[in-house]
């Protein structure tokens, strides 16, 4: 067969590519000019198909190959990013975690109406100091699995824990029944405190402070550590609350901007007496719900 118009393939040593993937683009072109030459010498044809097909099932196994990488890596990467999100919920919460990962938080703070709780274990020192480090861990996660369910129960946030206290958030990116849902949430966690003692073999009391009104919402900290905060005046008297509880011998105490936005309580709120909480100006008036005074 006459070679005359054969177009003869690019040497793939004289005119190689190079980069990334170079000797599988030369494979490519150089089945192409075959295919598009007019004529073929037949012995010519034979040797460059024979090559072409040598190289083109090299290229193949090539491309398995790094799919096959590429979905291992994939699934590293979905298990991974599957891992961080789980534990960054865990952290921080699901609602602070799905802020955190749109981005929102890091550099604005922003002013939202809440119902903040505190809520710590009297007593907790000396029974802490009769005990062995593990088992204490031990009976804080089994407290906190107890109680913490039933924050979860309600919607709350948990915004930071502190030894034997936890500090509660009601209505982070709620509308409406934040004061409803905290004051459920509190008395159903004093409700089921003694069958939790007869679990742990204990005979503990909390105390439980409520405090409703505005606060900052935000991150804080610097480039290199930053925290997601709730800060302001209504985190502080909540806190100051919490700790007249133990003054006033009733587990459960909540202000009156806390009462003047339920809707619909448990118990009838009882009044227990109108005081001065240390580094506030003016009056506050107590409340606590009927049955636990």
């Amino acid at each position: 067969m006459s070679r005359a118009g054969m177009k003869k393939p690019e040497s793939n040593k004289s005119q190689a590519d190079s980069g990334l993937f170079a000797k599988e683009r030369n494979v490519l072109k150089r089945a192409e000019a075959f295919l598009n030459a007019e004529q073929h010498d037949l012995q010519d044809a034979l040797v460059e198909l024979k090559t072409l097909t040598r190289d083109y099932k090299r290229l193949l196994r090539q491309t398995r190959n790094l799919t096959r990488v590429s979905d291992r890596s994939q699934h590293k990467l979905h298990t991974l990013g599957n891992e961080l999100d789980y534990q960054l919920g865990r952290h921080v919460g699901k609602e602070i975690k799905d802020d955190i990962m749109r981005g929102w938080g890091t550099t604005e703070v922003r002013s939202q109406y809440l119902t903040v709780i505190f809520v710590d274990i009297r007593g907790f020192t000396s029974f802490a100091e009769n005990r062995k480090p593990a088992e204490v861990i031990a009976f804080l996660k089994a407290y906190y699995e107890y109680s913490l369910e039933i924050v979860h129960k309600y919607g709350g946030l948990v915004k930071s824990f502190m030894g034997d206290g936890v500090m509660l958030v009601f209505g982070y990116n709620q509308d409406d029944h934040t004061s409803d849902n905290a004051i459920r949430c509190s008395l159903e966690i004093l409700e089921r405190l003694p069958e939790f003692n007869k679990s742990q073999g204990t005979n503990l009391r909390l105390g439980i402070g409520l405090h409703s009104g505005p606060a900052a919402v935000g991150t804080i900290g610097t480039r290199e550590r930053s925290e997601f905060a709730v800060i302001g005046n209504t985190v502080n008297m909540a806190s100051r609350i919490e700790s007249e509880t133990k003054y006033n011998k009733v587990p459960l105490l909540f202000t009156n901007e806390v009462r003047e936005i339920l809707r619909e309580s448990p118990r009838e709120p009882v009044f227990i007496k109108t005081i001065t909480l240390r580094g506030q100006v003016g009056t506050v008036d107590l409340y606590s719900l009927e049955g636990l005074v």
